[in-house]
Formats: C-alpha cells, sequence, structure tokens
C-alpha cells in the first residue's frame, strides 16, 4: 500500500520490508528503510525519480518477489 505525499518520494508498506531493501541496496537503488519509524512498519521510502528511474525500480522490486515467490 501507498500513503498521500506532497514531497517527491512516496512511502509503500512492502511485504518482507527489510529483505527488498537490502536486495534494492545490493542492485545500487538507494531508498530508505522506515520500518524502523512508529506507524511505519514495513514501509521503504522511495525517491520519485527519472521516468527511466522509476521503470527500474519496478522491474528489480517485480524481480525480487519472483524470485522469492512471493
Amino acid at each position: 500500500s501507498t500513503f498521500h505525499s506532497d514531497a517527491n518520494f512516496i512511502l509503500v508498506k512492502f511485504i518482507r520490508a527489510q529483505e527488498l531493501f537490502d536486495y534494492l541496496i545490493s542492485e545500487k537503488i538507494i531508498a530508505r528503510n522506515r520500518s524502523n519509524v512508529e506507524l511505519c512498519n514495513d514501509s521503504i521510502r522511495i525517491t520519485i525519480g527519472l521516468k527511466s528511474e522509476n521503470k527500474e525500480l519496478i522491474q528489480k522490486i517485480k524481480i525480487f518477489y519472483t524470485e522469492n515467490n512471493v
């Protein structure tokens, strides 16, 4: 799920957020794990980038969940 934002980032709640975060970092995609912030359990903050960067991010998320059978 996502949360409304007026900034250049979105906060997204993910299944297995920590593992996804670690994977994104290993793929050199910068994100912020916000799971340790109150009311943000299992959430990752993602900056809205260029169209090509956003497409790459989406592709990496799909790969992570496909490879991990989620």
